[in-house]
């Protein structure tokens, strides 16, 4: 039986915190796969991003955290990406802030070795 990865399923926000005091919404997405089919998995990364933003534009969280103030989309890769995706991102960071305009894009590391 195959393992199936978070960035498999593109209509799934997959960790949401919300912190009142601050009234910060972040949006988590993590990309456990390694980079072997590296076609396949920069589409499954744009489709996911996407429908993040999607979530954003459409302001799918309002009616659970009516009062936000600032939104994170961070990204979480256990493995190293290739440089195509710093350009992605940069991208995605450029719409985040049309959307909503105290919004950021933050990209992690996380060694699980």
């Amino acid at each position: 039986m195959s393992e199936t990865y978070a960035l498999e399923r593109p209509d799934c926000i997959d960790v949401i915190d919300y912190n009142e005091k601050k009234k910060l919404l972040r949006l988590h997405m993590i990309d456990g796969m390694d980079w072997e089919e590296p076609q396949r998995h920069m589409k499954l990364m744009i489709d996911k991003l996407n429908n993040y933003l999607l979530y954003i534009d459409t302001k799918q969280y309002e009616e659970k955290y009516p009062d936000t103030a600032r939104i994170e989309l961070v990204i979480c890769h256990y493995y190293d990406q290739p440089q195509a995706c710093m350009q992605i991102y940069d991208r995605v960071s450029g719409v985040m802030e049309q959307l909503f305009e105290n919004s950021a894009l933050i990209v992690e590391k996380d060694d699980r070795e």
